[in-house]
């Protein structure tokens, strides 16, 4: 399974920790458990950061990176699957408890939930504590730079 992940590019070499998710928590984590949060599509990947980054922020240095996860190692999680308030504007305690046991519980590598800004779109969420991270290939980061009309 492909997918990507924009990051400031002062962050490259850290990308892949787990440790901004894990100081301020997201959607799909609590503060303290470590979470990469990736996107299956470059343009998706774009537009979580646009949701992310204020408007002068999105000029600075910005780089992409292609992950590349075997799909044996993906859990799979359809809206169906997701607790009523998965899609509200701020994060709530549901989605953080799913994503946080799904890490804990160390079931497997990559975890595949819908994206809240486009439900019928895929995002990646990876824990960087599991054994079977060396099976993720991450391919060298390329530039990224958003347009200037958006």
């Amino acid at each position: 399974m492909q997918a990507f992940r924009i990051v400031k590019e002062r962050h490259v070499l850290t990308a892949f920790s787990g440790d901004g998710a894990r100081e301020y928590g997201g959607r799909w984590n609590r503060p303290g458990v470590p979470m990469v949060y990736a996107a299956r599509t470059r343009a998706l990947a774009a537009l979580e950061a646009l949701a992310h980054f204020a408007g002068a922020e999105r000029r600075i240095s910005f780089v992409t990176f292609e992950i590349d996860v075997p799909d044996a190692l993906v859990v799979r999680l359809s809206p169906a699957d997701l607790p009523s308030d998965w899609r509200s504007e701020e994060p709530r305690a549901s989605t953080q408890d799913l994503g946080s046991a799904w890490q804990l519980g160390g079931r497997s590598v990559a975890l595949l939930v819908p994206s809240v800004l486009i439900p019928q779109e895929y995002s990646l969420m990876l824990n960087p504590g599991h054994p079977d991270t060396r099976k993720v290939m991450v391919r060298y980061p390329e530039a990224f730079r958003f347009d200037g009309r958006i």
